[in-house]
């Protein structure tokens, strides 16, 4: 034998050779396990590859139809509302009326009288609506701590009383117009008689103290609401004659809440006066939770009715 003969070699048979050459020499019996336990195998993933199918036209169905909900684009900006279930919200585009001076006459802009007065009233009156316990909850409120509409209203057991956030917003809006206009509707609280044809541009008094609280109240209100709701619109400028800087166009397009169709849900849904006279009348029930007043309410309270009762003694 030469060298090179010499030199080879044989390489040891591997693992899966050995075990391919068991199974190739091994009983037909053997054969037809190993093919049930391939069999099974493909079975078990093409099961798998059917669920995680299913699954996922399952998760693709659920987002399809939820965002068909009339309001889901709505919710997707909101924290929970029982208004989105009850109310489809149109969207509208207007353009904002931005003139410096009131050019158009607008009634809103105009100074206080009767008719001014009604329809800032239609705009910002607060209704009391009815929701259920359910709903009270996913506002994260607790319902032992919320007031319950009476059973004999026919709302059953769970009613709770609440109101439109956005309408008590606007409710601040027009208090502010009105502290503005104190000379008209608080003239008592200028410094000069309501009858002086200059009032409005005399200096005035600090108002009452709780004329006082309800202005900063509501301007925190609208503070919060409007950093909460930040409007993304942007305002563009022109140059206009005799401005010395560019002059900015209040007058954008806006996509907006129909405001109106919300104010006739409101006027269908809410209680009527005698509603809330009675529930004012009826007090705390057995059972109902009774919240303390927070400390400087409390206090101006406490001394506002000790005043009445001294005007009632003098009298």
């Amino acid at each position: 034998m030469d060298r090179h003969d010499d030199e080879v070699g044989y390489a040891p048979v591997s693992k899966e050779e050995e075990s391919d050459d068991s199974v190739l020499s091994s009983d037909p019996s053997d054969a037809q396990l190993l093919h049930h336990r391939q069999s099974s195998r493909s079975r078990i993933i093409t099961g798998l590859n059917v669920v995680l199918f299913l699954f996922s036209l399952a998760i693709l169905y659920r987002s399809t139809s939820d965002t068909k909900r009339e309001n889901w684009a709505l919710e997707q900006v909101s924290f929970f509302s029982p208004i989105f279930d009850r109310l489809k919200i149109p969207l509208v585009d207007k353009i904002v009326q931005g003139t410096l001076f009131d050019e158009h006459d607008i009634l809103l802009r105009r100074y206080p009288s009767p008719e001014v007065d009604t329809a800032w009233s239609t705009l910002t009156d607060v209704g009391v609506v009815i929701i259920q316990e359910a709903e009270v909850s996913r506002l994260g409120k607790d319902p032992k701590n919320t007031v319950r509409a009476p059973p004999g209203w026919g709302h059953g057991d769970n009613a709770h009383l609440a109101q439109p956030d956005g309408q008590h917003a606007l409710h601040c809006l027009n208090a502010i117009r009105r502290y503005a206009y104190r000379e008209y509707y608080y003239p008592s609280q200028t410094t000069c008689p309501s009858s002086d044809p200059h009032a409005k541009y005399n200096a005035t008094s600090p108002l009452a103290e709780f004329h006082q609280a309800h202005l900063s109240h509501c301007l925190h209100i609208l503070l919060q609401t409007l950093t909460c709701d930040f409007s993304t619109d942007m305002i563009t400028h022109n140059w206009m004659e005799t401005q010395d800087y560019p002059f900015p166009d209040f007058a954008i397009n806006k996509k907006c809440k129909d405001h109106s169709k919300i104010l006739e849900w409101q006027t269908r849904e809410r209680i009527s006066e005698a509603q809330w006279m009675e529930m004012s009348m009826r007090g705390p029930q057995e059972g109902d939770t009774v919240l303390g007043l927070p400390p400087k309410l409390k206090a101006w309270t406490t001394a506002s009715n000790g005043k009445d009762k001294q005007a009632e003694g003098g009298d």
